[in-house]
């Protein structure tokens, strides 16, 4: 190279170096730039703290930004490149090589910053203390954060005190930091093994438990957004020193908006993937490599959270574009378009406002086990309309009863089965056995099990009324027990409640979750109360309308059927879970005036019960 080239690429690189030196809009250059609240602060030595974020998380939609040893090396690099693009074919295609190796290296690095020394405390393990800086924010992200340095906007994440990392090593757990938000720090002992490998750090926002987690649900995000993010240390685990971690994010935010006055009772999003499992193995000795994989839990429901009557936001998770269901309590059930979901997204137009349309008999939410699932109920027991001419592969016109006290009982259809789907006279049944593969949705007048034979098949499989195959399913035992046992008793003191309705109808009332009781309504009373005056304790007629309103079920108690044979209609009620209980028998609900049995196991499979749906 003549001395004047080599000069000029002196020049250039240096010239294009100098100029990564100067401030930039970033601040990556500043130490101060690693932040938690998304401002910066300074070092202060000698003031006590060390207020310098030392492990913080991105915004979700932020642009991850580059440190600038990288970019002064990628400038040295252009300048090297431009310089010798006088030089022959090969060596241009060498320097074009060196360009792209080193733009690769800017692309998929991000910089990092030194914190608190990990001191060693016990022979198998080490105390770590992270600084995440001095500001204590309100909950988990705060949506539309505009950073006037960057000029973008994305969800800013700050961190709470009870919030909590879990470290892994060489393959596996290691253990957890919990943050304190008085003294800004996380802080916990853990007990890494492998010196060829990485710490990793794994946040779940506020999702995690208190050993090592396998799976955690973000169905619920009423009051936190669950953040799920990940980084690994600046070097390998040597003992004692210095680490330092920048989170990024593996969720999303999106904003599901409501038009017009818009609500504030619970909205939720059905369809989505709500579940997070942790592979602590899946970056071992490695910097690559996904360490979440997502699933979705039940029906993938989502209780959004909510940041005004007409804002509602959710963090989601890696998905395809679905149509998803949108659940509003007190109001008809709608769809929405949720787009492609990828990893750090801020999606914050593009889900369109929906429209609610308030529902006279839409029951209000239920939630249906400990993983937040919420359920909502069909507006009446399950019946299927059917001629003696009708066959079990056509002919019957399946919908709900018009009213949730409607039961047909001891009448037409419900004694005129004759077999496996066909009736001796025309009418409505909404007695079935429990459906299986060899029967016709358990429209069958056998009492031979083995006429029963087969797993199980959901009645929700069917087209009932204007409802497409797949929207409604029966509920499993344990949803049916937590239903009535598990939830918090909250509103009226009591999950459910025994009831007389129009002088005509006994039953069970399930209350929904976060239920108002209406003005002027007489209160339930217990549901322990022993004789028969437990059904008469609480009687209803008019304002029985009011407390449908407000999100109310009623279980009337029907009876049942056994082969043409209805028996104790207004004592007993009995209602199919989709839970077999070995070859003879399945789980069902049963109750009568005085006691619930949510999980009863002694239901003979050609038992006839009636069906209530949920979806």
């Amino acid at each position: 190279m003549k001395r004047t080239t080599k000069l000029k690429v002196f020049v250039l690189s240096l010239a294009m170096a100098l100029i990564m030196l100067l401030p930039m809009t970033t601040n990556a250059q500043s130490d101060g730039f690693f932040r938690s609240s998304g401002e910066n602060y300074d070092n202060r030595a000698g003031e006590g703290d060390n207020v310098s974020g030392g492990v913080s998380n991105y915004g979700i939609g932020e642009t991850v930004p580059v440190g600038s040893g990288l970019l002064i090396m990628v400038a040295a690099g252009a300048g090297y490149a431009v310089a010798r693009r006088r030089r022959s074919p090969k060596s241009h295609k060498k320097s074009v090589t060196l360009l792209l190796a080193l733009a690769m290296t800017l692309t998929f690095t991000n910089c990092k910053k030194k914190v608190d020394t990990i001191q060693s405390v016990e022979p198998e393990g080490v105390h770590i203390t992270l600084n995440v800086g001095d500001d204590n924010s309100k909950v988990v992200v705060t949506p539309g954060f505009y950073n006037t340095e960057t000029g973008e906007t994305y969800a800013k994440v700050d961190f709470e005190a009870g919030d909590r990392i879990y470290v892994g090593n060489g393959g596996a757990y290691c253990g957890y930091l919990d943050y304190n938000g008085s003294t800004h720090l996380f802080e916990g002992t853990i007990t890494p093994t492998s010196h060829e490998d990485y710490l990793h750090f794994y946040f779940l926002g506020n999702k995690g438990t208190t050993s090592q987690p396998a799976s955690v649900s973000i169905a619920d995000q009423t009051s936190e957004y669950p953040v799920i993010s990940y980084a690994h240390s600046d070097d390998f685990y040597h003992g004692e020193g210095s680490y330092s971690a920048k989170l990024n994010n593996y969720c999303a935010i999106a904003k599901f908006p409501l038009s017009g006055a818009g609500t504030s009772n619970a909205v939720y999003v059905r369809g989505m993937k709500n579940m997070v499992t942790i592979n602590f193995a899946a970056n071992n000795g490695e910097t690559t490599g996904d360490p979440y994989t997502f699933s979705r839990e039940g029906n993938g429901t989502i209780k959004l959270h909510s940041e005004s009557a007409t804002e509602k936001w959710a963090i989601v998770l890696e998905q395809g574009a679905v149509t998803a269901d949108l659940l509003a309590d007190g109001f008809e059930a709608t769809t929405v378009s949720v787009p492609v979901i990828m990893r750090n997204t801020y999606h914050a137009s593009d889900i369109s406002a929906t429209s609610l349309t308030a529902g006279s008999k839409v029951c209000y939410s239920f939630t249906s086990d400990d993983k937040g699932s919420v359920v909502r109920f069909s507006p009446g027991n399950l019946q299927a309309v059917g001629t003696t001419s009708s066959s079990p592969a056509s002919g019957w016109t399946w919908s709900f009863a018009t009213n949730q006290n409607d039961h047909i009982g001891n009448a037409t259809a419900n004694t005129s089965i004759s077999g496996n789907g066909t009736v001796s006279t025309n009418g409505t049944v909404d007695f079935f056995g429990w459906s299986t593969a060899a029967t016709y949705y358990g429209i069958n007048n056998s009492t031979d099990n083995g006429d029963y034979s087969g797993g199980f098949v959901d009645w929700g499989g069917l087209t009932i009324g204007e409802y497409n195959p797949g929207t409604w399913r029966t509920l499993t035992s344990a949803e049916w027990a937590y239903l009535f046992n598990g939830r918090s008793a909250i509103g009226v003191g009591t999950r459910f409640a025994m009831a007389y309705l129009f002088g005509e109808v006994h039953g069970v009332i399930l209350f929904p979750d976060n239920y108002t009781h209406p003005e002027g309504v007489a209160a339930p009373t217990g549901v322990n109360v022993t004789g028969d005056t437990s059904w008469n304790a609480n009687q209803y007629t008019d304002d029985w309308g009011k407390m449908e309103a407000a999100g109310c079920v009623f279980l009337p108690a029907t009876g049942r059927r056994e082969g043409t044979s209805v028996a104790s209609v207004g004592v007993y009620g009995c209602y199919w879970s989709s839970t077999y209980n070995g070859s003879d028998y399945a789980y069902h609900v049963g109750f009568d005036s005085h006691v619930v049995n949510p999980s009863y196991s002694k239901g003979r499979r050609y038992y006839g019960y009636p069906v209530r749906l949920v979806f």
